[in-house]
C-alpha cells in the first residue's frame, strides 16, 4: 500500500526515456501504519509550473498525517534533490506547523509563484482531515533542503 508514480507519455503509455527513474520514495522506508506502511504516494501528483519540480502527495504517512514531497526532475539523479516536509518531530513550532494525526497532508497538492513572497515558488498542500475542519498549507523550500511551513489556513 505505499504506491510508486509513473510518468506517462501522450498515448498513456509507459516509457523508460520519460519516467525519469525510480521514484518510489516510500519503498525501503521503515513500514508500519505509524511510518511508512500506508503511504500513499501518488494520491495526489503535480509539476510545477516551470516544469522544474514534480511533487508528490503521501496522505497515508506518519498514521495519515501525510507528507509532500518534491523532486528537481532536471537532474540526472532526481534524488539528489528531494525536499520533504519535516519529521513531526521536528516540525516548527505555532499553528503554522501543527497537523494533527489523520490529516491526510498530501491529498492534494500544488506549486505557483507570489502567493507569498514575489518570484518565489511556493508548494501548496491539501489536509482535509486537520484538526476536524481541513487545512491548506503553504510551504516554501529552505537552504536545508526542506520544506517549511509558511502559512497554514
Amino acid at each position: 500500500m505505499i504506491g510508486r508514480c509513473f510518468v506517462l507519455s501522450q498515448d498513456l503509455a509507459i516509457r523508460d526515456e520519460l519516467d525519469g527513474g525510480e521514484w518510489k520514495f516510500c519503498e525501503g522506508r521503515p513500514q508500519g501504519h505509524e511510518q511508512f506502511g500506508f503511504c500513499q504516494q501518488g494520491t495526489a501528483a503535480a509539476f510545477s509550473p516551470d516544469s522544474h519540480y514534480l511533487l508528490f502527495g503521501a496522505p497515508g504517512t506518519y498514521n495519515w498525517k501525510g507528507l509532500l514531497f518534491v523532486t528537481n526532475i532536471d537532474s540526472s539523479d532526481p534524488d539528489q534533490l528531494v525536499y520533504k516536509t519535516l519529521d513531526p518531530a521536528d516540525r516548527l513550532p505555532g499553528p503554522a506547523g501543527d497537523l494533527a494525526l489523520n490529516s491526510y497532508l498530501g491529498f492534494s497538492i500544488d506549486s505557483g509563484k507570489g502567493l507569498v513572497h514575489a518570484e518565489e515558488l511556493s508548494f501548496v498542500a491539501g489536509a482535509p482531515r486537520a484538526n476536524h475542519k481541513g487545512a491548506v498549507v503553504i510551504l516554501r523550500k529552505d537552504s536545508a533542503s526542506r520544506l517549511v511551513p509558511e502559512v497554514m489556513l
